[in-house]
């Protein structure tokens, strides 16, 4: 599945989603920062360091690319971003808007 990397994320209203600095919150800067905060409540062997290893491949794809996610990578990202404690629900579901069949 190919997901644009610097699609800005917008609310409910329209508006861009900010950081606390001020900066448009990405699908890139908001999907690393749930693979890097990732803690499961359940146990999987490996899905830690799988997690780490698209969190790293999303921070090294150039922002102006698309990237192109395995089935096993899309089901893993939606996990975390569906377990994330950090961002909104606005937020966490404009994220996931980017898994949706088309």
């Amino acid at each position: 599945m190919i997901v644009k990397l610097n699609e800005q994320l917008k609310t409910i209203s329209g508006n861009d989603y900010l950081s606390a600095d001020g900066e448009i919150v990405t699908f890139k800067n908001a999907a690393i920062i749930c693979c890097e905060m990732y803690k499961s409540e359940k146990m999987i062997p490996g899905r830690i360091l799988k997690v780490l290893a698209l969190g790293t491949r999303i921070f090294n794809t150039s922002t102006e690319d698309e990237i192109d996610f395995t089935d096993e990578e899309v089901k893993i990202l939606r996990e975390v971003i569906e377990e994330n404690k950090i961002f909104v629900a606005g937020l966490t579901g404009e994220l996931l808007k980017r898994f949706e069949v088309k």
